[in-house]
């Protein structure tokens, strides 16, 4: 296999005998990317069965999109796709243990490399993937609201919204722009430097006392009062988004 697709694709079993790979690229001038296999060969059964598990949530009540609820017929993502990386959650323990792969990747690149390669992480083997279909979710809900306020329905890239729009509309609508929960969403209504408007503080995502369900709120043309666009989250899927994020945290480290 060595002398085939093994040793086309493998630079080698560990940080000693990836050397001599690394080496010839760079005599090249090639620089490198290097990542750790982490997924199992298991049977389209056991993905199916996984991927399931992974992306039901348990809460109750929950309202989502069709478009982000977990079918079974499209539960094995490897089903005629060529792809060199698919994770199928498992657990947390499973997720820790990516976790330090990870890590080991980057320090075997770095030293390898003397600082100048790369190494490849992929976000679904650090969490479960239910939480970044939800995340996805509030996107596309937030892009619907967008709509729903201003009318534009062009990107929003190009729309120049301010926040006096959305304060007028909620004027029309009877909503007290006044209301301490309204004014201090609009207030933390943030612009990037092409002027683009986000209708969340994104960085709430990483402060840990912060909860999900609590970030993603917006008022309600229909009833005035301040409602989640996410959808449901049990207190355990709360936990495990934080765990999620305290990884990639650590690894950013």
């Amino acid at each position: 296999m060595k002398a085939t697709f093994y040793g086309h694709f493998v630079a080698g079993e560990d940080q000693i005998k990836i050397q001599p790979a690394l080496e010839r690229l760079r005599s090249f001038g090639v620089k490198s990317i290097l990542d750790y296999s982490v997924e199992e060969d298991i049977s389209a059964e056991t993905a199916e069965k996984r991927e399931m598990e992974g992306c039901e949530s348990k809460a109750e009540g929950s309202n989502k999109m069709e478009r982000y609820t977990p079918q079974r017929r499209f539960a094995d993502r490897r089903y005629q796709v060529s792809s060199a990386r698919t994770y199928f959650y498992v657990n947390e323990a499973q997720c820790e243990k990516n976790m330090e792969t990870f890590i080991n990747c980057i320090d075997a690149v770095s030293d390898a490399t003397h600082g100048t390669g790369f190494a490849a992480i992929k976000m679904t083997a650090l969490g479960r993937p239910q939480l970044l279909m939800q995340l996805s979710e509030v996107i596309a809900r937030a892009r619907q609201y967008f709509t729903q306020v201003t009318g534009e329905s062009g990107p929003i890239l190009f729309s120049d919204i301010k926040t006096d729009v959305f304060e007028k509309r909620f004027r029309e609508e009877n909503i007290l722009t006044d209301n301490p929960a309204v004014r201090k969403w609009l207030d933390s209504m943030t612009y990037d430097k092409k002027g683009l408007i986000h209708l969340f503080s994104w960085s709430g995502l990483i402060d840990a006392n912060i909860l999900l369900s609590d970030l993603f709120h917006v008022p309600s043309l229909n009833s005035g009062h301040m409602e989640p666009i996410i959808s449901a989250l049990t207190r355990e899927e709360e936990e495990m988004f934080k765990n999620m994020m305290r990884r990639l945290h650590t690894i950013f480290q």
